[in-house]
């Protein structure tokens, strides 16, 4: 007669195993999927328009001005303000870019200490900025192409045709305006304040600032997802591997000695990097952008012998 066998269960401890495994499994599972999610949501938040009307405009500086407008390569139509120079042959036109979450309001000083000099100003908004169109800021990819399209409108305004054209920008605005003066031949000088070097490092150093040791931690997926969205590795947007060919043409680079967001370290590689003439002024106390505040005389005095002496 044939025996059978039964299949032996396993034990409650064999069970409680499984399931373990099981359960760590999902639990890292659902890790990974918050941890990319996360960094998504960073990048897609920094990408976003950040629409708002002015409260200020050149005429609250006692300057008069004209609302302009004018349309970038790729078709997004920039919004900003012509301050011409009063006086009848301006010795120079300043494009006046500011940072990242910034609008052209931010400008509005440097515009009246250039306008003492006989300089004209535009200022615009980037795309996704201010009153600018555009889906999103795409973190010094496409704003080149603004600053490029507001120097040929500059370029075919009738009393600024031969005037030489100079570029001033903060922050992001400071590493857009490398980026264009090295791909414009019609910038004759270029002036700016705590630039980021490469786009992937400035992530690396943001996060560093607001998560300190674990900043490495979010940046990786927020880089990544930065990269996805942007079609364009962050390495690929660098102001340092630019910089050189803006020569011979003068750059004068603004260091904050006290920035956290884009450290000293950042700003002397792209001075390292810029080819002669150039000059650098580290300016001791100051925060990311804070030269103007730290030393508001000096400031002014420096950048406008910048361009007194360049702006010909």
């Amino acid at each position: 007669m044939a025996t059978t066998t039964q299949p032996t269960r396993p034990s409650a401890a064999a069970r409680i195993r499984r399931r373990r495994v099981v359960l760590g499994i999902a639990t890292l599972a659902v890790a990974l999927a918050l941890y990319v999610a996360i960094g998504f949501a960073l990048a897609w938040a920094s990408m976003q328009p950040k629409r708002r009307a002015p409260t200020e405009s050149p005429k609250d500086y006692g300057l008069a001005f004209e609302p302009i407008s004018f349309r970038s390569a790729d078709g997004v139509d920039l919004r900003g303000w012509y301050v011409p120079a009063g006086r009848a042959r301006p010795r120079g036109v300043v494009i006046m870019c500011h940072g990242i979450d910034g609008t052209r309001q931010q400008m509005l000083g440097n515009a009246r200490t250039l306008h003492r000099i006989g300089c004209a100003s535009v200022l615009f908004d980037f795309r996704a900025r201010g009153e600018s169109g555009g889906s999103m800021c795409t973190l010094g990819y496409r704003e080149p192409d603004d600053v490029l399209a507001a120097i040929a409108w500059a370029k075919a305004r009738p009393e600024l045709r031969g005037a030489p054209v100079g570029l001033l920008g903060a922050s992001l605005g400071g590493a857009t305006a490398i980026m264009a003066a090295a791909r414009s031949p019609h910038v004759r000088a270029v002036c700016v304040e705590a630039p980021f070097s490469q786009l992937d490092r400035a992530v690396d150093c943001n996060f560093r600032r607001l998560a300190g040791g674990a900043g490495p931690l979010l940046a990786f997926p927020t880089r990544q997802a930065g990269q996805l969205i942007l079609g364009r590795s962050g390495a690929d947007i660098s102001p340092v591997r630019e910089i050189g060919r803006i020569a011979p043409r003068p750059v004068f680079i603004i260091a904050d000695q006290e920035d956290d967001l884009f450290p000293a370290i950042e700003t002397q590689a792209l001075y390292r990097a810029a080819g002669e003439p150039k000059q650098i002024w580290t300016v001791p106390g100051a925060g990311h952008c804070g030269a103007g505040y730290m030393q508001p005389d000096e400031y002014k005095r420096r950048v406008t012998r910048f361009f007194l002496d360049n702006l010909k």
